[in-house]
């Protein structure tokens, strides 16, 4: 089975380009509103979310902002990809959470490479995460 990537991004060229990229490797559902991709995320708990900055109704920031604040999506990976991105945004994107900030127009082999690692790094932190938890349990149990 596939990993699941949930474009959010309010130009269809863009979702499509993407798609072509990724469709071999993973499984793609796209939204072309923040609003819906944010239902989407909620409802469907994709593996990934590619998020653009700039869509006039909710941008970015505040999407990962909901998608961090939120239960049953604050473990889900975001890596920006938008056109425009100064260092100040950057920093701005990974102090709120997110993983990666790229480009549009980033190479595919590049594109999927960073996916990819992100990808391995999410599950590395649910493995320890579900141990550490696994060893909480074990410990109280024993003082029991």
């Amino acid at each position: 089975m596939h990993n699941s990537i949930l474009i959010i991004d309010d130009n269809p060229d863009d979702i499509e380009l993407t798609k072509v990229v990724l469709e071999p490797q993973f499984d793609i559902q796209s939204a072309d509103k923040a609003s819906v991709g944010l239902e989407m995320a909620k409802s469907n708990k994709p593996d990934l979310v590619l998020l653009d900055i700039g869509m006039p109704d909710i941008d970015g920031f505040h999407v990962l902002q909901q998608l961090k604040d939120n239960p049953l999506t604050q473990s889900i990976p975001v890596i920006f990809l938008s056109g425009v991105v100064r260092e100040s945004r950057e920093l701005v994107a990974l102090k709120l959470g997110a993983e990666e900030v790229l480009r549009k127009g980033i190479s595919a082999d590049l594109l999927k490479h960073r996916i990819t690692t992100v990808l391995h790094h999410a599950r590395l932190k649910n493995d320890r995460k579900g141990y550490t938890n696994k060893r909480k349990k074990i410990t109280f149990l024993m003082k029991s």
